[in-house]
């Protein structure tokens, strides 16, 4: 059983991504659906996703934003299975600064993750990097209790928890290069 959490969302406009099918919301977004997975695209020009982006990643290493559309939400997800089994055996692929002592503890969660994958909803957000990569950040967390505690909808909120473990993560995926380059999860209270 989870333990409570503090649950901050921020307000946003949603586009929801996955598997090249989108429907559109009232709200000016797209739901998509895939695979194994389905979540919200959330466009650029919502002023929300700085204020989420600005906690994500250094605001001087971000040049600007971009709304992903369905088939990179696509592509992101076909490789998301394979990079999270390849991690168990390297979590430095996703987790630079992992010391030596913590690789098991890592490779484990991320395994833990794998094994419950199509348990989360995601939430994506394009960002451009000051050296022109676009960048895909994905927020996941838990569809049991995307219905229960929220007090907004999920489809047009950004949603930010502290606490939770492992149940809610973040992942950084480079379009161009087709790799994820980084792997965030919350602590443990």
């Amino acid at each position: 059983m989870m333990e409570p959490m503090t649950v901050r969302v921020l307000g946003l406009l949603p586009l929801v991504a996955g598997l090249a099918i989108a429907a559109p919301v009232p709200s000016g977004g797209s739901l998509v659906h895939g695979r194994g997975y389905s979540g919200v695209i959330f466009p650029a020009s919502s002023p929300e996703v700085r204020e989420l982006l600005d906690i994500i990643m250094s605001p001087s290493e971000i040049a600007g934003y971009w709304t992903p559309g369905a088939r990179d939400v696509e592509a992101l997800e076909s490789r998301l299975g394979r990079t999270l089994r390849e991690s168990r055996k390297h979590p430095e692929l996703l987790v630079p600064e992992v010391r030596p002592e913590c690789r098991a503890y890592f490779a484990c969660k991320m395994a833990w993750i794998r094994e419950h994958l199509t348990e989360f909803r995601r939430q994506y957000v394009g960002i451009v990097r000051k050296d022109g990569a676009k960048l895909i950040y994905v927020n996941c967390f838990p569809i049991s209790v995307s219905e229960e505690l929220w007090p907004t909808d999920w489809r047009s909120q950004l949603v930010q928890v502290f606490d939770g473990s492992w149940w809610f993560w973040r992942i950084l995926y480079d379009v161009d290069r087709g790799k994820f380059i980084r792997l965030e999860t919350n602590g443990e209270a």
